[in-house]
């Protein structure tokens, strides 16, 4: 059984011209099918004319990484160092040529983490916050100073200082300037927590946000928006955020039901513990 998807301009064309289209569809596949028997993995099986742009949250990146480890020498998280770009990238094909010539992983591993350690982030320096939504836009939440970083546990204090008015979504509290966003993150966690403070210090609220695993690259963290907040208000007040727009999300198969329940069990779990407080 196939599906065939008619474009715009195929509405005023022949019937003979359509059934040739599907005859010389149904060849090319059969062609496809053949070759995927015949050749061996990796290899191109059909080249398409046009190219999209996905986005691969961390978990996936783990399971290409499983796949790719399969048919060639692979580094530990490959496809996360080859998003890192530049020297990084680099660094892992140089890394996976040693591999493919018989040296021992752990002393390439080894060799890799030293070649691009000065490439982390660390204390002091700038990086951004990639907002990743569900449609593929990509919101920049602006550049924030890391304040800490803890090796051990992966957790960073990222601090923003505001230069505008506005106001903080979710919370529905005003933005004014010189305002101070303090984040606290963990790499590969499912949420993070930024607390909005005045210029003088005053708690204006706090906003968990929930994600996909955070993803943390020499430039930015990075993660895929999973809808649903939690506010809490200086008065102690509660209120969990957009769930319908999960919801609306799995409707139109943005997201699995799976993911759907890991992410309420995270955000379930977090309000728990706030209220009882």
């Amino acid at each position: 059984m196939f599906f065939a998807l008619w474009r715009t301009a195929a509405a005023n064309q022949a019937d003979n011209i359509l059934k040739n289209e599907i005859t010389s569809l149904l060849k090319e596949r059969e062609l496809t099918m053949k070759k995927a028997e015949e050749v061996d993995a990796p290899a191109t099986l059909w080249e398409g004319r046009h190219f999209m742009d996905v986005e691969f949250p961390a978990l996936s990146k783990t399971k290409l990484d499983e796949i790719r480890g399969s048919v060639a020498s692979t580094i530990n998280s490959h496809h996360y160092y080859k998003t890192c770009g530049r020297k990084i990238s680099s660094s892992l094909n140089m890394a996976e040529r040693l591999l493919e010539r018989g040296v021992p992983i752990e002393e390439v591993e080894d060799l890799f983490e030293q070649t691009i350690e000065t490439e982390n982030p660390c204390v002091g320096s700038m990086i951004g916050i990639e907002h990743v939504k569900l449609d593929g836009k990509v919101f920049h939440l602006g550049k924030a100073l890391i304040d800490d970083f803890n090796h051990n546990n992966h957790t960073l204090c990222l601090s923003r200082v505001f230069e505008k008015a506005g106001v903080y979504d979710g919370l529905k509290t005003r933005k004014e300037p010189g305002d101070t966003a303090i984040t606290e993150a963990k790499v590969g966690e499912w949420y993070y927590k930024t607390q909005y403070f005045s210029k003088h210090g005053r708690l204006k609220g706090t906003y968990i946000n929930f994600n996909t695993p955070i993803e943390l690259y020499p430039y930015a963290i990075r993660y895929v928006d999973l809808e649903i907040d939690v506010c809490v208000w200086p008065n102690s007040k509660v209120e969990k955020l957009d769930e319908e727009k999960l919801d609306e999300a799995l409707e139109e198969g943005l997201v699995t039901d799976r993911l759907v329940k890991i992410v309420r069990e995270k955000a379930q779990q977090i309000m728990k513990s706030l209220v009882s407080k």
